[in-house]
């Protein structure tokens, strides 16, 4: 398996819209190839965004008119945010056929007129980078270049236009992005795009220079001033607090297995204070620290210097002298750390209020973790409330680790999810999955995700989960991430946006073979197929070994047996296979997808040599296991 890393660059601002002064003019892409007069107002009203729209050079926009208020709201599929917000229409149509540089707008508008609505094309191939780019600017981008910025193409379809510095939601990728213009747009429009719909997790950023020109978007400008859409800001970490699930027996489960291993790790580092503080006894710990900060009032700064001064008495023959030595820091600057680890709340907030604020900025110099990515591990809500609202926080200058991505690819949002604690949407849950030949009937029929979580006694897992014990093993790891860009580039937007159910078929062979997994389309060799979902587990902890997908941690295995996507139901093949499971390290764990060794046709199963892919080469013998391809009674082709 290959373990993938990219580097990026992250940043988090979201908006609401209040009422507008004017309405503004929003409208959608046709599709490419579609000549003015052939609207089509079914398609045009479905897929029309509230915040603007997608238009090319020579590309018919379709514009409509809307009233001020929005009518109805569309939240994010995981529940967390309003991404869209729809607003009544009138009747108001028109479609343009959009040349370089004119104008379009709903109603008539005189050359240089800047009335609320207006929207203007601005041609980044004709431009310099001296031009400067409007403040409240918008951008659309679609792109058949071979290296534009970080490779559009292989990205995004289309870029609808947004606000800058508001994140907003792309629906055809399902993915959102947030633009800005540095230095007034002379330094070009960056461009920072995420994987999840609801600007929550790992984004890359991209800066196109105005005078670049293979990329044949359009930066439009948009005459409605911010102030006027009376914005309001989110606190987006606030939000996804809210809708964190606690569950207050795995949070006691987490905090007793770190502080086992924090005990082990540090057992010849642990200084009074921070031993006092594994041990939970608030009583103790205030003592011990009231006398520290007695001393030194400087306790806590002073313990993030990478070097301590002391005065260490020595004598000689004569007299006594004093002397400077310095040491190396003590481990009281993990003071904060371990007081969220005990899952305690008052403990958590003595050591803080006390001077531990000082230690915020500290993050674990091997895995990168923060206080918010420990804290979130954990999933005490009390502990995080606190620390997102805290003043002491808040006047940190040009400081946030909300959205801090630590050695292993992720925010603390990202391990939140990997609990399940929070809703995630990267990849989609399917509304059906494709069934062929259930109770031997030889037709296709549909199964929603509730009929084949009850069929195949599973819960249905697109993505990937673990458990604490994962988690605690992997902050006190030395794990290095070995990159492969280009694996990455062309796999992590694919399953991110798709668990690839689409492309499969789920096949009932018989009582005693059970389940196949075949190609819903024709496959070329290196394509992706589908996912791999599961818990990632304990190997010793393990129920049974069967769905173990092998991982880069060599205590741990995916387990796919109760957690578990269209991955999990292919079968076995050493004669026959013709796909292979490969890893992106991304989010903070190993993302499995199944791709195709060879071309598969369209209805021919799919098969995995599962000696090499799931236990080892040294486990088990692939000749002795059990081959499950090429028989009469295994049929390896559905007939359409």
């Amino acid at each position: 398996m290959r373990v993938l890393l990219f580097f990026v660059v992250l940043l988090f601002a979201t908006v609401s819209y209040g009422q507008s002064v004017n309405p503004y003019v929003v409208g959608t892409l046709y599709s490419i190839g579609e000549k003015c007069g052939t609207t089509n107002t079914t398609q045009c009203s479905d897929l029309t965004p509230s915040a603007g729209f997608s238009i090319k050079q020579g590309v018919c926009a379709y514009l409509k008119g809307y009233s001020n208020s929005p009518s109805s709201y569309n939240i994010s599929s995981d529940g967390s945010l309003i991404i869209e917000n729809y607003y009544e229409t009138n009747n108001d149509y028109d479609c343009t056929e959009i040349t370089d540089k004119s104008k379009f707008a709903n109603g008539e508008c005189s050359e240089g007129c800047f009335s609320s609505g207006l929207s203007y094309l601005f041609d980044l191939s004709t431009s310099t980078s001296t031009t400067p780019a409007p403040s409240d600017s918008f951008l659309t981008i679609k792109s058949s270049s071979q290296n534009c910025g970080q490779d559009w193409e292989q990205t995004w379809e289309q870029i609808s236009f947004a606000a800058l510095n508001i994140c907003t939601v792309d629906t055809t990728t399902r993915n959102s992005f947030i633009l800005s213009c540095p230095n007034g747009g002379s330094q070009g429009l960056t461009v920072e795009y995420f994987s999840d719909p609801i600007c929550g997790t790992t984004s890359t950023s991209t800066t196109i220079p105005l005078e670049q020109s293979d990329c044949n978007g359009y930066q439009l400008y948009f005459s409605i001033k911010e102030s006027e859409l009376n914005d309001l800001e989110i606190s987006y970490e606030k939000q996804y607090v809210e809708k964190l699930v606690q569950n207050k027996d795995v949070s006691n489960e987490f905090s007793d297995i770190y502080m086992m291993a924090a005990k082990l790790v540090f057992e010849d580092q642990l200084t009074s204070l921070t031993e006092i503080i594994l041990e939970k006894d608030l009583g103790s710990i205030k003592y011990q620290l009231s006398s520290e900060l007695r001393r030194n009032s400087n306790f806590f700064k002073d313990s993030l210097n990478s070097e301590q001064k002391i005065k260490n008495k020595s004598s000689t023959k004569y007299e006594e002298e004093e002397e400077e030595v310095f040491e190396p820091p003590s481990l009281n600057r993990m003071s904060l750390f371990f007081s969220i680890g005990t899952n305690d709340f008052e403990i958590f907030k003595y050591i803080f209020e006390q001077g531990g604020y000082n230690l915020v900025e500290f993050r674990d110099p091997v895995t990168g973790i923060t206080i918010f990515h420990l804290a979130m591990m954990l999933g005490n809500k009390e502990i995080l409330e606190y620390i997102i609202e805290s003043p002491k926080i808040k006047e940190l200058k040009n400081f946030t680790f909300f959205d801090t991505m630590d050695s292993f690819r992720a925010t603390g949002f990202d391990y939140a999810k990997l609990k399940g604690l929070l809703p995630t949407n990267t990849p989609p849950i399917p509304n059906s999955i494709q069934i062929y030949n259930f109770n031997n009937s030889s037709t296709f029929e549909n199964f929603s995700i509730k009929e084949l979580e009850s069929k195949l006694n599973i819960i249905y897992t697109s993505n990937v989960l673990s458990t604490n014990d994962y988690l605690v093993d992997l902050l006190f790891s030395s794990l290095q991430i070995n990159p492969d860009l280009n694996f990455r580039n062309k796999y992590l937007s694919l399953i991110n946006n798709s668990g690839g159910e689409e492309n499969v078929i789920l096949g009932f062979i018989s009582e005693s073979v059970g389940w196949g997994l075949f190609a819903g389309k024709d496959f070329k060799s290196g394509d992706f197929i589908v996912r791999y979902g599961g818990m990632i587990t304990m190997n010793d902890k393990m129920e049974t070994t069967n769905y173990n997908m092998m991982i880069s941690n060599e205590d741990f295995g995916l387990d796919a047996s109760k957690y578990r996507s269209m991955g999990g139901m292919i079968n076995h093949s050493n004669k026959f296979k013709n796909a292979e499971s490969e890893c992106i390290f991304e989010y903070g764990c190993e993302q499995a997808l199944i791709t195709a060794t060879k071309s598969i046709k369209k209805g021919e199963q799919i098969f995995i040599d599962y000696s090499k892919s799931f236990w080892g080469e040294n486990q088990n013998d692939s000749e002795q296991m059990i081959e499950l391809g090429g028989k009469n009674d295994y049929p390896s082709l559905i007939k359409f």
